[in-house]
């Protein structure tokens, strides 16, 4: 998936770079499809540059996120964040290209008159704007979250009365609810999310599957993992490798004897 950030992030520098000269109308989305009389109030020199910057601002995102890709830094976390700026980005670009008339090639000939007041019409799109935005940031902000802590392995605490998971959507399980501890090679089949997060192999909250309601806290990739049966249904934990996993399990075990 780093190829698409290098590749899409390249080909946004250049159509950039070009547009950025207000000579080259025909690289922006619609505007070949307008009549001659739509052509003639847009301000096509004005438009470009603000394509043109924006296209920029998405191209250094999607380079710079392939970078840290490549160095290993938190891969699946940044490449969803770089992917989902550049979508806030470019849908609050064309939220600001279609609101006022700052872009129509008659609006610097028009006579300036101060006012403190704003315009009903106006003071609605700018309300629309910043809805819209708010919006598209706390969605942002909402898949940065579940990506980053996704990131973060799960921490086991066992105490004399409590299995603790320390993770997202994680939780804690009285001991003397546990009915049963074993360990497999394989997970339930038919697993689907109801309330949690799944990105990629990593598995958080809980999950409908074949054996009906169960909470995971695993990574699919790391196998073994430990069924634990409770008085409230199953729970499904593992830990960062094969050996802790089995220690985990064993301490476990050794509890609820």
């Amino acid at each position: 998936m780093v190829l698409a950030n290098f590749l899409a992030g390249g080909l946004l520098l250049i159509i950039g770079l070009i547009n950025l000269s207000g000579k080259a109308p025909f690289l922006i989305a619609g505007y070949n499809t307008m009549r001659p009389e739509q052509k003639a109030v847009r301000n096509t020199k004005t438009i470009g540059r603000f394509v043109g910057g924006m296209l920029l601002i998405g191209a250094l995102i999607l380079l710079a996120a392939g970078i840290l890709i490549q160095c290993g830094i938190f891969p699946t976390a940044v490449l969803i964040v770089s992917w989902a700026l550049f979508f806030v980005m470019l849908i609050a670009g064309v939220i600001y290209m279609n609101t006022g008339s700052r872009f129509k090639a008659s609006h610097e000939s028009r006579p300036s008159v101060k006012t403190s007041r704003v315009e009903p019409k106006n003071r609605s799109k700018l309300i629309a704007l910043i809805s819209g935005l708010a919006v598209l940031v706390l969605a942002a902000g909402f898949v940065v979250y579940l990506v980053v802590g996704s990131e973060r392995p799960p921490v086991y605490t066992i105490n004399d009365t409590t299995l603790k998971i320390s993770a997202q959507f994680g939780e804690s399980v009285p001991l003397s609810d546990i009915t049963g501890v074993g360990l497999s090679s394989v997970m339930p089949g038919n697993l689907l999310k109801t309330d949690g997060a799944a990105i990629g192999t990593v598995l958080r909250g809980t999950f409908q599957s074949d054996s009906g309601s169960v909470k995971i806290y695993v990574d699919t990739s790391k196998p073994p993992f430990i069924y634990i049966t409770t008085k409230n249904g199953l729970v499904i934990i593992n830990d960062q490798t094969a050996e802790k996993t089995q220690a985990l399990y064993r301490e476990l075990r050794d509890k609820i004897s």
